[in-house]
């Protein structure tokens, strides 16, 4: 009975020195893990700010293109404006004449 005592004593023993171990590699590994995360975070910080002012440069584009449509446009009705009052100015010397005439 001692000898089984005392060999559950030592078994008690290792079982928590063997959980002590995993206790400190688990606290390792997260450390590591936490460690990487960091890095990972540091090395892409970057290229990530990179990708962001590439993205607002895209968008600064898209916007100079859709600013450049409108003044093309704005400028298709502005002719169009000035044949309407051309047009308008004939009209109305025609009237004029026709006026003048009765």
């Amino acid at each position: 009975l001692a000898q089984r005592c005392a060999a559950l004593a030592t078994a008690g023993e290792a079982l928590r020195a063997v959980a002590a171990g995993s206790e400190q590699q688990h606290a390792a590994a997260v450390a590591k893990r936490e460690e990487a995360a960091r890095s990972r975070d540091e090395a892409v910080a970057e290229p990530r700010k990179a990708l962001e002012a590439l993205e607002r440069d895209g968008q600064r584009l898209a916007t100079e293109a859709q600013a450049r449509q409108l003044d093309a446009q704005r400028r298709e009705l502005q002719m169009e404006l000035e044949q309407v009052a051309q047009a308008l100015a004939g009209k109305r010397q025609e009237h004029q004449a026709l006026h003048l005439r009765r």
